[in-house]
Protein backbone atom coordinates (compact mmCIF):
# COMPACT_ATOMS: atom_id res chain seq x y z
CA UNK A 1 0.00 0.00 0.00
CA UNK A 2 1.76 3.28 -1.24
CA UNK A 3 0.43 6.52 -0.14
CA UNK A 4 1.74 9.94 0.02
CA UNK A 5 0.40 12.69 1.94
CA UNK A 6 1.01 16.55 1.33
CA UNK A 7 0.29 19.61 4.21
CA UNK A 8 1.04 22.95 3.57
CA UNK A 9 1.65 22.51 -0.33
CA UNK A 10 -0.15 24.63 -2.23
CA UNK A 11 0.72 26.46 -5.97
CA UNK A 12 3.77 25.63 -7.94
CA UNK A 13 4.98 24.33 -5.01
CA UNK A 14 2.95 21.86 -4.58
CA UNK A 15 3.67 21.58 -8.85
CA UNK A 16 6.62 20.88 -8.67
CA UNK A 17 6.62 18.09 -5.85
CA UNK A 18 3.90 16.27 -7.83
CA UNK A 19 6.29 16.60 -10.51
CA UNK A 20 9.13 14.76 -8.37
CA UNK A 21 6.60 12.52 -7.64
CA UNK A 22 5.26 11.78 -11.19
CA UNK A 23 9.18 11.21 -12.24
CA UNK A 24 9.15 7.42 -10.26
CA UNK A 25 5.39 7.22 -11.48
CA UNK A 26 4.17 7.68 -7.50
CA UNK A 27 1.68 11.32 -8.27
CA UNK A 28 -0.86 8.76 -8.52
CA UNK A 29 -0.67 8.05 -4.64
CA UNK A 30 -0.31 11.70 -3.11
CA UNK A 31 -2.95 13.31 -1.46
CA UNK A 32 -3.46 16.54 0.40
CA UNK A 33 -4.13 16.01 3.79
CA UNK A 34 -7.43 17.76 5.08
CA UNK A 35 -8.32 19.21 8.44
CA UNK A 36 -10.15 16.76 9.26
CA UNK A 37 -7.42 14.71 8.36
CA UNK A 38 -5.64 16.17 11.75
CA UNK A 39 -7.86 15.23 13.54
CA UNK A 40 -7.37 11.26 12.62
CA UNK A 41 -4.84 8.69 13.64
CA UNK A 42 -1.93 7.94 10.91
CA UNK A 43 -3.54 4.58 10.13
CA UNK A 44 -6.99 5.86 9.51
CA UNK A 45 -5.59 8.57 7.18
CA UNK A 46 -3.35 5.79 5.58
CA UNK A 47 -6.92 3.53 5.05
CA UNK A 48 -5.32 0.85 7.23
CA UNK A 49 -7.55 -2.21 7.77
CA UNK A 50 -8.37 -1.68 11.59
CA UNK A 51 -8.52 2.21 11.99
CA UNK A 52 -12.16 3.88 12.08
CA UNK A 53 -12.67 7.49 12.07
CA UNK A 54 -12.42 8.95 15.42
CA UNK A 55 -12.81 12.26 16.78
CA UNK A 56 -9.62 13.69 18.40
CA UNK A 57 -9.02 17.44 18.83
CA UNK A 58 -6.33 18.64 17.01
CA UNK A 59 -6.40 22.43 17.34
CA UNK A 60 -3.01 23.97 16.01
CA UNK A 61 -2.31 25.60 12.89
CA UNK A 62 -0.01 23.55 10.79
CA UNK A 63 -1.09 24.42 7.52
CA UNK A 64 2.06 26.82 6.67
CA UNK A 65 4.44 23.43 7.30
CA UNK A 66 5.46 21.72 4.35
CA UNK A 67 4.99 18.11 5.27
CA UNK A 68 5.52 14.93 3.03
CA UNK A 69 4.32 12.15 4.73
CA UNK A 70 4.99 8.44 3.17
CA UNK A 71 3.85 5.05 3.54
CA UNK A 72 4.79 1.83 1.39
CA UNK A 73 8.45 3.10 0.26
CA UNK A 74 11.40 1.78 1.01
CA UNK A 75 14.20 3.88 1.90
CA UNK A 76 16.24 3.74 -1.32
CA UNK A 77 12.81 5.30 -3.23
CA UNK A 78 12.68 8.06 -0.47
CA UNK A 79 16.31 9.02 -1.26
CA UNK A 80 15.74 8.77 -4.97
CA UNK A 81 12.96 11.33 -4.53
CA UNK A 82 14.94 13.30 -2.38
CA UNK A 83 18.04 13.37 -4.89
CA UNK A 84 15.96 14.06 -7.56
CA UNK A 85 14.60 17.45 -5.50
CA UNK A 86 18.18 18.49 -4.99
CA UNK A 87 19.14 17.98 -8.92
CA UNK A 88 16.74 19.69 -9.97
CA UNK A 89 16.90 22.56 -7.36
CA UNK A 90 13.09 21.91 -5.27
CA UNK A 91 13.37 23.10 -1.92
CA UNK A 92 12.79 19.82 -0.04
CA UNK A 93 9.77 20.08 1.95
CA UNK A 94 9.84 17.87 5.82
CA UNK A 95 9.63 14.24 4.92
CA UNK A 96 8.01 11.74 7.06
CA UNK A 97 7.67 7.86 6.81
CA UNK A 98 5.23 5.58 8.55
CA UNK A 99 6.41 3.41 11.60
CA UNK A 100 5.46 1.19 13.85
CA UNK A 101 5.19 3.99 16.06
CA UNK A 102 3.74 6.85 14.42
CA UNK A 103 0.89 4.74 12.90
CA UNK A 104 -1.10 5.32 15.85
CA UNK A 105 -0.15 8.73 16.50
CA UNK A 106 -3.27 12.04 15.50
CA UNK A 107 -1.70 13.20 12.59
CA UNK A 108 -1.34 16.64 13.09
CA UNK A 109 0.73 15.70 16.20
CA UNK A 110 2.93 13.98 14.21
CA UNK A 111 3.34 16.96 11.76
CA UNK A 112 3.79 19.80 14.58
CA UNK A 113 6.36 16.69 16.74
CA UNK A 114 8.31 16.10 13.42
CA UNK A 115 8.73 19.83 12.69
CA UNK A 116 9.55 20.76 16.35
CA UNK A 117 12.38 18.00 15.61
CA UNK A 118 13.13 19.28 12.00
CA UNK A 119 13.58 23.09 14.10
CA UNK A 120 15.75 21.52 16.55
CA UNK A 121 18.49 19.80 13.95
CA UNK A 122 18.28 23.01 11.82
CA UNK A 123 18.28 25.28 14.49
CA UNK A 124 15.83 27.00 12.95
CA UNK A 125 16.95 27.30 9.45
CA UNK A 126 14.67 26.48 6.37
CA UNK A 127 14.55 22.99 4.71
CA UNK A 128 17.66 21.57 3.23
CA UNK A 129 18.09 20.97 -0.53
Amino acid sequence: MKKILLNGIDGIREDEIISALKYFNLDQYASKITSSDLNQKVGYCLGIDGYVKENHNFSQDVSKIEFVFLAGLDRESVMNIINYMREHDIKRPIFSMITPTNIDWILGNLIEDVYEEHLMMTQGGESGK
